[in-house]
């Protein structure tokens, strides 16, 4: 979603989520200690609240292969095509405005090559694409990608939203309707599910709900939606 359209919401939101280990082969050997909500600035971040809050974390990437060295599509010597665009066929969508994530006690931005996604199939104003963060303070050898995954509708200028805006209802992949925060994390979710030989999925809820409103700030509509507040869980590697 593009930041500048959304407008900030000031409600409280959790400061940081631990989430408990679980025992067998998806325990993770460190606690998470993160927002589950990027920001459309550092100072925003700090705070650590709705105020200035995006998207929803939707995904978390663990395990010893978890970086987006390994898991993403960027240019270098060429096109790197990484382990989620193998799965899931998203690509390297170029340069896109930096977020800031908070974890570890402190904010970091995504680099502007760390997004992939693609273009809904037979829609050509929507596609669904997700921002990634290497998650700050993570133990050699055991890593943390987190992703925001939606989907984005391009609206005509004069549209009521006025610009890109994420749906606040769609039918699902999985059945039931959701937001665009839901429809491309199921997507993500069971292309690597697929793959069950290879990765261990499951899902969490970690509550991330709250609406985030959306809209040019010189109209007087917004355009609400949320998350239902899942997480896709996905270890790549060893634990």
């Amino acid at each position: 979603m593009k930041i500048g359209l959304r407008r900030s919401v000031v409600v409280a939101a959790a400061a940081t989520l631990l989430v408990a280990t679980s025992a067998g082969a998806d325990t993770l050997p460190r606690k998470w200690d993160g927002g589950i909500y990027s920001y459309d600035t550092s100072a925003h971040c700090g705070g650590n609240t709705m105020l200035g809050a995006v998207d929803p974390i939707g995904a978390v990437f663990h395990g010893s292969s978890a970086t987006y060295n390994f898991l993403g599509s960027y240019v270098g010597n060429g096109t790197h095509a990484g382990h989620i665009q193998h799965h899931t066929g998203w690509v390297y969508v170029g340069n896109k405005r930096q977020q800031y994530y908070f974890s570890f006690g402190g904010c970091s931005s995504n680099p502007p090559d760390h997004s992939m996604g693609v273009s809904l199939p037979r829609s050509s104003t929507l596609d669904y694409h997700a921002r990634f963060w290497d998650q700050l303070g993570a133990a050699s050898g055991h890593y943390r990608l987190v992703a925001t995954p939606h989907v984005d509708q391009h609206d005509e200028p004069n549209a009521p939203c006025g610009g890109d805006h994420v749906p606040a209802h769609m039918s699902l992949p999985n059945g039931g309707t959701g937001s665009g925060f839901d429809y491309s994390r199921q997507r993500l979710k069971n292309a690597f599910k697929r793959a069950n030989d290879h990765h261990f999925v499951r899902t969490e809820y970690w509550g991330n709900n709250k609406p985030v409103f959306q809209c040019n700030s010189n109209k007087n509509t917004r355009y609400p939606a949320h998350s239902d507040g899942h997480v896709a869980i996905i270890r790549v590697g060893r634990p």
